[in-house]
């Protein structure tokens, strides 16, 4: 069960480097992610932030990929029957891993919050341009950084406008 959250405005400080230095990594891992998928000619990568699972052909995959039922139509994976799809195999289980929510946390210095054995990490998301921290309702630590506290009719309100 996901906690609730409290919403802050990022005005800047520790908290916003955090922003920029997690934007960064992902951007970085992200491309090299995309980049190997691209080099066999797929339109898109099929994958969680910590792992790529295959990637998506708009036609017939090339040698060493194979498409497999029950997947989303065109994701292939390397076929590990053939030599060509176990060296992709090899290569594609060493891309980089995107950053988690702890990347940023720790960069911040915030700590995860526990309820119910389960952790919840203090987090951000950009509504619009504004960057916004996310941290559990619940969570009692002192937050770092030059930030601003949101109500949640004026988060819901920035979302609304987004989305429009």
């Amino acid at each position: 069960m996901q906690p609730e959250y409290r919403y802050y405005l990022i005005k800047g400080g520790k908290v916003m480097k955090a922003v920029k230095e997690y934007q960064a990594r992902y951007e970085g891992m992200d491309l090299i992610r995309k980049g190997f998928g691209e080099h066999y000619g797929a339109t898109a990568t099929w994958a969680r932030p910590d792992r790529v699972y295959g990637y998506v052909f708009p036609a017939q995959p090339p040698v060493g990929w194979k498409m497999i039922a029950g997947l989303p139509k065109g994701v292939c994976i390397p076929d590990r029957s053939t030599q060509e799809g176990m060296e992709i195999y090899k290569v594609m289980r060493g891309l980089p891993q995107l950053p988690d929510p702890e990347f940023f946390a720790v960069r911040c210095g915030l700590d995860p919050y526990a309820e119910n054995g389960n952790l919840a990490w203090p987090s951000f998301e950009y509504v619009g341009r504004t960057p916004v921290l996310m941290v559990p309702e619940n969570d009692e630590q002192e937050l770092p950084g030059i930030i601003e506290e949101l109500c949640k009719s004026k988060y819901w309100a920035m979302k609304e406008a987004e989305a429009a």
